[in-house]
């Protein structure tokens, strides 16, 4: 174990509550092997190390838990926070669902809903302006910038691919704010595209209503 007086305890328990201990501590008790801690008090505990990156300022990958950081960079101390030029979760598992996580534009990795339990103010309608405007977007291709970047600087990088999909400017010149992503500052970001596909069904009832109306008109007239 390696601590300081102040915060000798709780060596090897679980989190419960205020984490108390501070140091390093791993081995064997009187219950059998211990799983090896961290542990950083209620100050919280930084890793980092690595290659520096640069972020707008230059400096190595880390992983702060609970820390407050300097200048409040650890996010006031009750958050796990992760800084990397790249950060990769490889598992071999694979799953059927719908994706159901979304990444705000601070970093924030949340649970994505759609029970009414979560919502408020919600108002239903089968209106189909918002159809009718997306209809008038153009769809366009494109070559990731940072892929032409990475060609440019290494020939011998892979060659970029060509992308197809919508601007998120158009969209947003359109008025369709809420088919966009915005970041922090109300910047566009990029495109709900789960929404895009969604707006079109009141459109799509629309024609289908409409459709039966004149199926029924000429089953009438030739039944005359």
């Amino acid at each position: 174990m390696v601590t300081n007086g102040a915060n000798d305890g709780d060596i090897f328990t679980s989190p419960m509550g205020e984490e108390r201990f501070a140091g390093i501590s791993g081995g064997h008790s009187t219950s059998g092997w211990q799983v090896t801690k961290i542990g950083g008090a209620e100050r919280g505990v930084c890793i980092s190390g690595g290659k520096a990156f640069t972020d707008g300022i230059s400096f190595s990958p880390f992983i702060r838990v609970g820390d407050t950081g300097h200048a409040g960079t650890g996010m006031n101390g009750s958050n796990i926070t992760m800084h990397a030029d790249y950060i990769y979760l490889k598992t071999p598992h694979t799953s059927s669902h719908g994706a159901n996580a979304y990444l705000a534009t601070d970093g924030a990795l949340v649970m994505s809903t759609s029970a009414a339990k979560y919502k408020t103010d919600i108002v239903r309608s089968f209106e189909t302006k918002m159809g009718d405007k997306l209809l008038e977007i153009p769809v366009a291709h494109w070559k990731d910038k940072e892929e032409v970047l990475a060609k440019t600087l290494d020939p011998n990088a892979k060659n970029p691919e060509t992308y197809f999909g919508m601007i998120a400017d158009d969209l947003d010149a359109a008025g369709l704010n809420e088919l966009v992503e915005y970041d922090d500052k109300g910047n566009v970001n990029g495109i709900q595209y789960d929404r895009v596909a969604l707006s079109l069904i009141p459109l799509i009832r629309n024609y289908r209503d409409r459709i039966t109306e004149l199926e029924n008109k000429v089953k009438q007239t030739k039944e005359a």
